[in-house]
């Protein structure tokens, strides 16, 4: 039998930031929430702190970027943004 986690089901967008964003959407994932992370597209991160989580790279600055990015923030319960 699997042991459901807490967050399971939740769904969660974070936009890339410095400070506690990122270390939050971490342990929110570890709890088992779908984590998605938008970041610029092109910009390296480190993937230590990207545990559990996936990364959509977009442009913010073209109209399809922004599409893109409304798509996945319509699906979220919860954002965050630093």
């Amino acid at each position: 039998m699997t042991k459901k986690s807490v967050l399971t089901g939740v769904r969660i967008v974070e936009f890339s930031a410095i400070g506690p964003v990122p270390w939050a959407a971490m342990v929110l994932a570890d709890m088992g929430a779908d984590v998605v992370r938008i970041v610029k597209e092109g910009i390296k991160h480190d993937t230590a702190m990207l545990r559990g989580r996936r990364v959509l790279q977009v442009d913010l600055k073209t109209e399809c970027g922004v599409n893109d990015a409304k798509q996945v923030i319509q699906r979220a319960d919860i954002l965050l943004e630093g």
